[in-house]
């Protein structure tokens, strides 16, 4: 029998972006993960466009994709097969910030699950954690509702990793999933992965599920405080709202952009026509959620530049011609302004917090 209310959940928030995007919180606490584990990220997050600024700026966000690619990147260069689950593991509740404490203060595991998929958008959108339930067997299955969100195992065993170890933060270190369901098809380091979960695992499934028994859903904690559950609750709310609004008008206008280049008009106008609003619509919009038309279009730019680059088959100056410049130095010049404008922007955090 599946749960309603989480299979319902979060379906309407994550329809409001049109990327999946996860908040750099959870990629600072990946990084630092990663880095006591000696492990090189620093040539990962160069590969795939994370700029070191970014990891100070906790409520900015990112697209899941390069997340996903990131992890991906760390575990081959690294020769760490199983490094996802590895972080998801050792991440306890707190880590994660209000959406972990409030699982872990809910009276029982079902309303700490129904609460956490509620509130996932706060952290990653286009995401649910559906809970359902046979006879015996309860299941947490974790779903990202975007088809192009690929390669992903790492992001995949990672956040699965993450459940284990919320579980274990309620239940006590010693307790163990009765088993792990991926999408994937098997890999190296099975037996080590089967040290890890203690459990027995099983691939090409049609879910990525973390299985236990159904006892558990109900049973109730004595760590409840209703006060402390509403406070976080408002401020989650808060940061799902943000985070609706300044995704939706970052990701059209992005998409916007694409477009226009692509017919050889990257200039607002074309961008505004395209949304089929006013220009100074379009400033206002982007001005209220933090952006500006030309960081947009430089960020677009950039990363499609990268891209190209990396495949080979364009020079430079065909390149920054497709893109849109009179000549390939203009290209160099959009990237050293982006990059100055992301690092006025973390130095003024820095003295904001300060």
């Amino acid at each position: 029998m599946v749960s309603a209310s989480m299979a319902q959940a979060g379906d309407i928030k994550n329809a409001c972006h049109d990327l999946p995007i996860i908040r750099m919180s959870i990629v600072t606490l990946v990084v630092s993960r990663l880095k006591d584990m000696g492990l090189n990220v620093e040539s990962a997050m160069a590969r795939t466009q994370i700029e070191t600024a970014l990891l100070s700026l906790p409520h900015t966000t990112i697209h899941l994709k390069t997340f996903a690619s990131f992890l991906e990147d760390v575990a081959l260069r690294n020769n760490r097969p199983l490094v996802g689950f590895e972080l998801g593991l050792i991440t306890r509740p707190d880590e994660i910030g209000p959406l972990g404490l409030l699982f872990l203060l809910a009276r029982t595991l079902r309303e700490g699950m129904i609460a956490y998929n509620d509130f996932f958008p706060a952290v990653q959108s286009h995401s649910r954690l559906h809970l359902s339930e046979n006879e015996e067997l309860a299941r947490i299955s974790y779903c990202i509702d975007h088809a192009g969100s690929w390669p992903r195992r790492q992001d995949t065993e990672f956040t699965l990793g993450t459940i284990v170890a919320l579980l274990k933060a309620r239940f006590g270190a010693h307790w163990v999933p009765s088993g792990i369901e991926f999408e994937h098809t098997s890999i190296d380091g099975s037996a080590k992965l089967k040290r890890l979960l203690g459990c027995d695992f099983t691939y090409g499934c049609t879910t990525n599920s973390v299985l236990f028994p159904k006892k558990y859903l109900d049973m109730r904690m004595g760590t409840a405080n209703d006060v402390l559950i509403s406070v976080l609750k408002d401020h989650l709310k808060s940061l799902v709202g943000q985070s609706e609004e300044t995704n939706s008008v970052e990701a059209a206008t992005i998409d916007a952009i694409e477009f226009c280049v692509e017919i050889g008009q990257p200039c607002m106008a074309c961008v505004a026509k395209r949304l089929d609003v006013s220009v100074r619509t379009l400033q206002r919009r982007l001005q209220s959620a933090g952006h500006s038309f030309r960081s947009l279009l430089d960020h677009y730019r950039n990363l499609t530049a990268t891209r190209l680059e990396e495949l080979g088959a364009l020079k430079r100056d065909a390149i920054a011609t497709h893109l849109g410049y009179a000549e390939s130095t203009s290209l160099s010049r959009s990237r050293r302004r982006w990059k100055a404008a992301l690092k006025d922007k973390y130095q003024y955090i820095q003295s904001e917090g300060a």
